[in-house]
């Protein structure tokens, strides 16, 4: 035990005559009396049992504070079997996962599965949803615009823009808001000089 300590701890179990005297007192000193580690297991059973899911956290996330929880419980010798667990995660999730657990629950139960094949079937859940969407995507129109698939032409967010511009220009060039004499009278002009065009076509 001596070389297998930290120096602090050395200098606590230093004194001590036996290996079960140093043991106590570094179990003292780690875990607390009797009384202080039921006070640890009461407040981490509380945690334990007003467990539950936040909204739009990552599965991998939750299933993390959660082997928190039960690993420290663990270490105050206090133990869940793995029904028990699988069981406490599933009433926890949100209602975003709630079909996938009734899936799971449905198809296997809780006896037959750990909380890690638990945390492995959700993950696998949520990555074939994602796949499942993608190939809705992709399986969709095509663009003729861009040419990109999800959508059709007069639809496509890209074609937008460039639409309302070239309305712009073709409207500024036709007839702007703003107007001069000189733009009447080549009008005027251009309209005259047909007229003269015609009248010599007659007489010819």
């Amino acid at each position: 035990l001596y070389c297998a300590v930290n120096p602090d701890d050395y200098r606590k179990i230093s004194c001590c005559s036996t290996a079960k005297e140093m043991w106590d007192k570094l179990e003292v000193t780690y875990e607390g009396t009797d009384q202080v580690r039921e006070a640890k297991i009461d407040f981490l059973t509380q945690e334990y049992e007003m467990f539950r899911m936040k909204e739009h956290e990552k599965i991998d996330d939750m299933f993390d504070r959660f082997s928190k929880i039960v690993n420290d419980l663990h270490a105050l010798k206090k133990t869940y079997t793995d029904r028990d667990l699988v069981r406490k995660i599933l009433r926890s999730l949100t209602s975003e996962w709630r079909s996938k657990a009734d899936a799971i629950y449905e198809s296997i139960g809780t006896s037959n599965v750990t909380i890690d094949g638990l945390r492995v079937k959700l993950v696998m859940k949520k990555f074939c949803k994602l796949l499942r969407k993608k190939e809705k995507v992709e399986d969709g129109p095509v663009c003729y615009g861009c040419g990109e698939a999800g959508h059709i032409k007069n639809k496509c967010p890209k074609s937008g823009r460039n639409a309302r511009q070239k309305a712009y220009i073709s409207w500024g060039g036709d007839s702007g808001d703003e107007s001069t004499d000189q733009d009447d009278d080549e009008t005027a002009n251009l309209c005259l000089m047909a007229h003269e065009d015609q009248t010599d076509d007659v007489q010819e």
